[in-house]
């Protein structure tokens, strides 16, 4: 039993204790001898570009506008993370799915870049097709639709903003969700 410099010349261990440097085998070694990355990074690593390719798949990368560029993440401001209500597919591509709805516009589309992107209606415009509103002065939703575009709010055709509550339907291409609010009567983020 004695301590020992590993084979690689990098470590000390205690061959008493261990048949191989416990450090040398939890790494990946690159063809000069130095460190690379751990095992459980190398696997962590192998997880996260799993999960990219799954969600670039997901995304279907042809819909997103500009293929070249970096899509910026915007963190919200303070007060502006906190769920306000919800809107789920009752009918479409991606029935059953929910979508978070916060403080201010929450633009819906499409694209990557919208707030709420509906990847799978190519019926849905890339670009903002319609957007709701958390009023946070009044605890009121609205449903703001964009210019030209076919946005319906419980089977009318609307082309000006409609106040919406909870239970109302808003149908989009081939898609329809339901609007549930959180903030309602005396209930709002402070």
């Amino acid at each position: 039993m004695a301590i020992i410099k590993c084979k690689n010349n990098l470590h000390f261990y205690d061959d008493g204790r261990y048949d191989e440097c416990p450090h040398c085998k939890s790494m990946i070694l690159s063809d000069d001898g130095t460190q690379t990355m751990t095992v459980r990074e190398k696997d962590r690593s192998e997880e996260v570009l799993e999960s990219v390719n799954i969600l670039r798949q997901k995304i279907h990368l042809e819909d997103v506008v500009d293929k070249d560029k970096t899509i910026a993440y915007r963190a919200n401001e303070k007060n502006e993370d906190f769920v306000t209500g919800w809107l789920v597919c009752v009918e479409g591509p991606e029935r059953g799915r929910d979508y978070r709805l916060f403080h201010g516009v929450n633009r819906i589309g499409r694209s990557a870049g919208e707030d709420i992107s509906i990847v799978e209606d190519m019926t849905i415009s890339r670009t903002s097709m319609c957007s709701v509103v958390y009023d946070i002065r009044g605890n009121d939703f609205y449903l703001v639709p964009e210019a030209g575009s076919m946005v319906y709010l419980n089977g009318k055709h609307i082309s000006s903003p409609e106040g919406i509550k909870t239970g109302d339907i808003i149908k989009l291409g081939k898609s329809a969700f339901e609007f549930i609010a959180f903030c309602r009567d005396s209930r709002k983020w402070e």
